[in-house]
């Protein structure tokens, strides 16, 4: 519900801007490669005072994780790995040429199971540097249930705000409270890792994302608050409450996935025991 909520926001916003302004959405499955060659293609040059940046943006709404990586996993998720965060990525082979993507940007909201996770996306396919980038939100199952869920309306200010934040430029900068908060943070940072190596270690990566994107979305400012880091924090937290279930059945152990399985279907059962005994 989340993901078409976003998709429809930045569908809404392109319908509003002109063809060449337009945000673009990558298609639901595709190879590898031709999805860099279409990332490569919305390569975007800009300036910040003198200097010239490139950007190569695109939105990845997906029902289906699976669909996305299906044709070669391995390749997608490395390629996600590798270019995270880096000024550019390229590839070469020695029959079908290759590509460079300077300023790669590819946003994934994707959806998946459990169940696919544990069963499909062993060890050697989803590795700690690709699990550790993302953020892994496990919905469990509550005692609240609606049969008819209504989906609020798309308000234009949230359209008219978007376009706003798209046509922002430059680099972010730390407000004094802002740097002492994440300071106290950093320094206190536990870096717990939820089963995931190197997770708590770069954290803090997320944390200053989130922050800017706090920061621009609220107030169209590029200027990091406190109140932006302790939002940042809150929703790690909630993120990170059932991290440690997502990759549980995950291994070179045959038997985890069915072990993980089974625990996931016990936690079902005693919760309804719970709720009939009451």
């Amino acid at each position: 519900v989340a993901m078409y909520q976003a998709r429809d926001l930045i569908e809404s916003v392109n319908a509003q801007l002109p063809r060449e302004d337009r945000m673009v959405l990558a298609p639901k499955c595709s190879s590898a490669r031709k999805f860099m060659s279409i990332l490569a293609a919305q390569q975007i040059v800009f300036k910040v005072g003198e200097k010239s940046y490139t950007h190569a943006p695109i939105c990845c709404f997906l029902s289906e994780l699976s669909n996305f990586i299906q044709l070669d996993p391995n390749f997608t998720l490395n390629f996600l790995t590798d270019s995270y965060d880096d000024k550019y990525f390229d590839y070469e082979t020695e029959h079908k040429g290759g590509v460079r993507i300077d300023g790669p940007a590819p946003v994934l909201l994707a959806c998946t199971t459990h169940n696919y996770i544990t069963t499909k996306l062993r060890d050697d396919v989803i590795t700690d540097g690709a699990s550790r980038r993302f953020h892994w939100i496990l919905d469990e199952r509550s005692s609240t249930r609606n049969s008819e869920p209504e989906r609020p309306p798309l308000d234009q200010v949230l359209v008219d705000r978007l376009k706003l934040v798209r046509k922002m430029v430059g680099p972010f900068e730390w407000s004094d409270d802002g740097k002492a908060a994440y300071k106290e943070w950093y320094d206190k940072n536990d870096r717990k890792d939820f089963g995931l190596t190197g997770y708590g270690t770069t954290k803090n990566v997320k944390i200053e994302k989130m922050s800017m994107l706090f920061a621009a979305s609220e107030r169209l400012e590029k200027v990091i608050r406190a109140a932006d880091i302790e939002m940042s924090l809150e929703l790690c937290a909630l993120m990170e409450r059932n991290l440690s279930k997502v990759f549980e059945g995950v291994g070179r152990n045959v038997l985890n996935a069915a072990a993980s399985s089974l625990i996931f279907h016990i936690s079902i059962l005693i919760g309804i025991k719970r709720r009939t005994d009451r």
